[in-house]
C-alpha cells in the first residue's frame, strides 16, 4: 500500500557507504538498483529508508552492515531524510521504499557507523 504523507517534516533514515556522502549531499537521493538491490532480485530502482534512527543503527549494527561489510571497506554514514509532501512512500515490512528522486536540500549527515 502506498501512503502519501501530507507533512514535509515526516523523517526516515538511510544508510550508505561515507563515500557516497558527497554525492548524496550535491545530487540528492536517487533511485537505483545497487548491488545489495541485485543481489536481492529488486525489480524496480528505489531508495530504501528507515522509519526510525534506532532501526538504522540496528541495521547497521547488524544484517546491513555485514551485507556493506562484504563490499566495502569504509565506514557507513547515517543520514536524515525529510520527505518532500509530493513524494510518495511505500511501507514495507521492516523498511520504506521511494520511487522518486530526494532533493538534496532535504538530506542532513548525521553521524558515520
Amino acid at each position: 500500500m502506498i501512503k502519501k504523507y501530507s507533512q514535509l517534516d515526516k523523517t526516515y533514515w538511510h544508510i550508505t557507504p561515507e563515500e557516497n556522502v558527497n554525492s548524496i549531499l550535491e545530487n540528492g537521493l536517487i533511485p537505483q538498483i545497487g548491488a545489495r538491490s541485485r543481489n536481492a532480485d529488486e525489480p524496480v530502482p528505489a531508495i530504501y529508508l528507515f522509519g526510525s534512527k534506532e532501526e538504522a543503527e540496528d541495521a547497521a549494527m547488524n544484517w546491513l552492515g555485514d551485507e556493506f561489510e562484504e563490499t566495502e571497506e569504509e565506514n557507513l554514514a547515517l543520514l536524515q531524510v525529510k520527505i518532500p509532501t509530493n513524494i510518495e512512500v511505500k511501507k514495507e515490512a521492516f523498511e520504506y521504499q521511494v520511487f522518486e528522486p530526494i532533493p538534496a536540500e532535504n538530506i542532513k549527515v548525521i553521524k558515520t557507523l
